[in-house]
């Protein structure tokens, strides 16, 4: 339940934030919703298919524009939406291992954990790693996306926060993934001792 509750919400993330990049995009032309469709389908056209990292890198072109054009937001603005993007990464990086790779159940000093192997996905076998994380990751992963998805059009100042809102920095607590928390190793292959040994030439020669 967990892991489906964080792929969800990982894709509810990033349709909110194509949504937002439209919207924000439309607002540094000086158009809006309904009054320019012509604007509207043009954006669409180059935002749309994109993914997590694209619509970040979107957002942060948008914001070198605005900044260029004698808008630059304030430092402590900048320094909230890289805080934003930032934990969407780390968030990104274990929905991509527990997604695409696979988990399986492991114990280890008397602990559960889920373990994610990339063994297959890499060119060079001397970067095959495992991360091992528990349930309360993937809940407190999903927890932040909503997060994320609430406070960055408030961030970006598209929408104006209350001093003690849900979405201001100052009165939120800190963010419940932390991804130091995972144990993430190199791994090694070990040979299974039942497996019959590898031919010393190959069969060509």
């Amino acid at each position: 339940m967990a892991f489906g509750r964080l792929i969800n919400q990982f894709g509810q993330t990033e349709t909110t934030l194509a949504f937002h990049l439209e919207e924000y995009a439309l607002g540094l032309l000086g158009g809006g919703f309904g009054e320019d469709e012509l604007r509207i389908d043009i954006l669409r056209a180059f935002i749309g298919s994109k993914r997590t990292k694209d619509l970040v890198t979107s957002f942060n072109d948008c914001k070198k524009a605005w900044a260029k054009a004698g808008r630059k937001y304030e430092a402590s603005v900048q320094a909230e939406i890289k805080e934003l993007f930032a934990q969407l990464e780390h968030i990104r990086f274990l929905r991509d291992r527990t997604a695409h790779y696979g988990v399986q159940p492991r114990g280890e000093n008397g602990k559960i954990y889920f373990r994610a192997i990339n063994r297959y996905t890499v060119k060079d076998l001397e970067k095959t790693e495992e991360i091992l994380f528990v349930i309360e990751h993937l809940d407190a992963a999903s927890d932040d996306l909503e997060t994320i998805c609430r406070r960055l059009p408030f961030a970006l100042g598209m929408h104006k926060r209350g001093r003690n809102d849900l979405t201001n920095p100052e009165t939120l607590p800190p963010w419940r993934y932390k991804p130091s928390e995972l144990v993430k190793r190199p791994w090694q292959y070990q040979p299974n001792p039942q497996r019959p040994a590898p031919p010393q030439t190959a069969w060509w020669e």
